[in-house]
């Protein structure tokens, strides 16, 4: 995370809009104070880490999540699109990911939507990396889905056939899962799986994900749920 120097307050637009390296600009206004697309209701009750986070992601640079044993789990950049479409069209991963098949420049605008939805969300779909390369192997992260009719969050996640079965993506639901309870009002992460990947079933019951019922769809999803200090902290027998 880059250095933040200093917050300044203005009511002037233009000098709100013009970019200064280090400082970060809240706009005064009617409503409150105003950072890119952020509005802050009380600057002076924020701390300097949240600060940061909203620096950072103004000027487009991505936050790192959390660190496992393995990975760097971190928000994409634009730069990460060409690895991360090469993933999604291995036949592994595109028979149970359910992406659509976009042709590359579609899946750029998609990722970067992604990438705008972290500044909404605070929590989206991010990165798998290896720390000892840095080669992004996957994705996992949380989201808000829909429920019978209730907000709540979602885990999700899919990893490269050339990195399964090593346990990697075990570390990086785990790893999500734990962000998702440090979440205000959030004592519970919800995952559909397709009742045919035995795999991800396994993984999630791993977790200490228990089912809750069956979904009324054509694809045959299952709809799972884990409650707040329900994670178990072991690693499985078998990889995933």
């Amino acid at each position: 995370m880059r250095a933040l120097k200093t917050v300044k307050i203005t009511e002037d637009e233009k000098d709100y809009l013009s970019r200064e390296e280090g400082v970060l600009k809240l706009l005064k206004t009617p409503e409150g104070y105003r950072a890119g697309i952020f509005l802050i209701e009380d600057p002076d009750s924020c701390e300097r880490e949240y600060l940061e986070k909203v620096y950072n992601r103004c000027i487009d640079e991505p936050l790192t999540i959390a660190e496992t044993e393995h990975l760097l789990i971190r928000e994409f950049a634009a730069s990460d699109a060409k690895a991360l479409y090469e993933i999604i069209k291995e036949p592994e991963v595109m028979q149970f990911a359910e992406y659509p098949d976009d042709d590359f420049d579609t899946f750029t605008d998609k990722l970067e939507s992604y990438r705008i939805a972290y500044r909404y969300f605070d929590c989206g779909m991010w990165g798998m990396f290896l720390k000892e390369s840095g080669k992004l192997i996957g994705t996992c992260g949380i989201n808000y889905a829909s429920v019978d009719g209730e907000q709540v969050l979602e885990l999700g996640y899919f990893i490269s056939s050339q990195y399964s079965g090593k346990g990697y993506t075990f570390e990086a639901a785990k790893s999500a899962v734990d962000v998702a309870f440090k979440m205000p009002g959030q004592d519970r992460v919800y995952a559909r799986v397709r009742r045919d990947n035995a795999r991800s079933v396994r993984l999630l019951e791993r977790l200490g994900f228990r089912f809750v019922k069956q979904l009324k769809d054509k694809k045959g999803f299952d709809l799972y749920e884990i409650k707040n200090g329900k994670s178990q902290e072991i690693m499985p027998d078998d990889a995933f």
